[in-house]
């Protein structure tokens, strides 16, 4: 497919050139993202919705405005670049004053001055220089400061470290190349040597990231990186081969669905789907609110359970019968209190419930226990005590309640 074309040159037959299918995530924090393009570049296309799409004359591409970070997009290649337009003596040729007196130096020392060594002589020698006397590392070493000498970055890194890392080797190509009138440019992108034959592709990585120039040679830009081969195998570390390839399937699955969630045709799907996903998380949160609700009711009316170990006493055998009066006794609320509320009904119960209460007291909880006489007093008292029960007629259940504590007024009455 060919769609959302963007080319910077008014006539560009893309059926002349080969398609490359890039797909990545953008820095969101940058409106305005440069996009890795590949050399001569014809034209950028194929992306799902069109996008504001711009390019300066030194061939930088940027993108505004994608959708989710997550870019999926063809870029044309052929012989020429549509993106570049030719060199620009007030720009690449330009040289800061305070990096012109160490520029000239080296170039005299090199012999790059000699008017009669081509572009491509010149770059061999500067290879040579690069190679054989300089060290790629990332580790940069503060040299002692020169009073009576004022020094840039890039002559202590020419004439004094001689140790640096790429964008050192590619700013300094750049300024001795135009201090000899070839122009060139500063360029910084990705170095692409890693290749998934798996799915067979190309992987580029943030340490795949690096500076080198463009240069113009015969009428037409070409890249020149004069950085010692070595820093590829530097900038490889330790990683471990499965925590890579998880990481790098975890990237894909993230990549795929957010490129999959652009599409037009898969935006309304993404809608139910997240409509979906809140309705059942509002119903779950309802349902768990409702049962914690009914448990603490249920709490609130659930009969009393006695304690398993607890001693019986023969009062208890009055619980049921007085149930049946008074309604269920209420869970926490002491057995005496709860017949305690016989006497506010029925005053007469009270010359035998007190003595009755004392006695299921001293077998409950005396530490000395009761007497066998105490226990057959106890058993007399409930006899007599059930036959008055229920002979007893309950009058109203509000005069019960009322003398209830505070917290049980929801017990159930029969």
């Amino acid at each position: 497919q060919e769609t959302n074309i963007y080319s910077f040159k008014e006539k560009v037959d893309l059926a002349k050139g080969s398609n490359i299918r890039l797909l990545g995530e953008l820095n969101e924090r940058v409106k305005a993202n440069p996009i890795p393009l590949p050399h001569f570049t014809l034209a950028v296309g194929d992306l799902e919705t069109a996008a504001s799409i711009d390019c300066n004359s030194l061939g930088t591409v940027r993108m505004h405005n994608s959708d989710y970070n997550v870019v999926e997009y063809s870029v044309w290649t052929g012989e020429e670049s549509t993106t570049e337009i030719p060199p620009v003596s007030q720009y690449d040729l330009q040289i800061p004053a305070f990096e012109m007196a160490s520029i000239k130096r080296i170039n005299k020392q090199l012999g790059l001055d000699n008017e009669g060594l081509t572009t491509r002589q010149k770059i061999k020698r500067l290879r040579h220089f690069f190679n054989t006397e300089f060290q790629y590392t990332t580790h940069l070493k503060t040299p002692a400061i020169d009073r009576g000498k004022r020094q840039s970055a890039i002559g202590i890194f020419l004439e004094t470290t001689r140790a640096g890392h790429c964008e050192y080797f590619a700013t300094a190509t750049a300024l001795l190349l135009r201090q000899v009138n070839v122009p060139s440019r500063y360029c910084i992108g990705f170095s692409v040597s890693e290749r998934d034959p798996s799915r067979d592709e190309w992987v580029m990585r943030g340490k795949h990231s690096h500076a080198w120039c463009r240069v113009w040679i015969d009428d037409h830009w070409e890249d020149v990186d004069l950085t010692p081969a070595m820093w590829e195998s530097m900038e490889a570390g330790d990683t471990n081969l499965w925590q890579r390839k998880l990481a790098d399937w975890w990237q894909r699955i993230r990549e795929d669905f957010l490129i999959w969630r652009t599409k037009a045709t898969n935006k309304t799907r993404v809608m139910i789907g997240i409509s979906i996903v809140v309705t059942l998380l509002i119903l779950w949160i309802s349902w768990c609110l409702w049962q914690s609700r009914q448990r603490k009711t249920r709490s609130k009316l659930m009969r009393y359970q006695r304690p398993k170990n607890a001693p019986v006493t023969d009062l208890h055998q009055l619980e049921f019968l007085v149930a049946k009066k008074i309604g269920p006794r209420p869970e926490g609320m002491p057995l005496c209190q709860w017949l305690s509320g016989l006497i506010e009904i029925d005053p007469s119960l009270e010359k035998m419930l007190r003595p009755a209460i004392k006695l299921h007291s001293i077998i409950r909880f005396d530490p000395k226990g009761a007497s066998p006489d105490q226990s057959h007093e106890l058993a007399t008292i409930v006899t007599t005590l059930r036959k008055a029960i229920k002979h007893t007629h309950i009058g109203s259940k509000a005069s019960f309640s009322s003398t209830r504590p505070k917290g049980y007024t929801n017990a159930r009455h029969r």
